[in-house]
């Protein structure tokens, strides 16, 4: 199926949010993520199903000032 990561178009085969992010090598537990405008915690990555078409955000926290 195919998602927006980050404003890009992905095909994956990833049926989760936790799935998707480990096959993107991205750490579940150093990112903040959305799905379609809408939050996801961090405790229902392994359950939040992706749809086709779904608009995902994935941001890793910075510091700085």
């Amino acid at each position: 199926m195919n998602i927006q990561l980050n404003g890009r178009t992905l095909a994956t085969r990833a049926t989760t949010l936790a799935e998707l992010l480990i096959e993107q090598q991205i750490d579940l537990n150093a990112v903040a993520s959305a799905i379609n405008g809408d939050f996801v915690p961090k405790s229902q990555y392994a359950e939040r199903q992706l749809q086709a078409g779904d608009r995902l955000e994935v941001l890793s926290p910075m510091q700085g000032g």
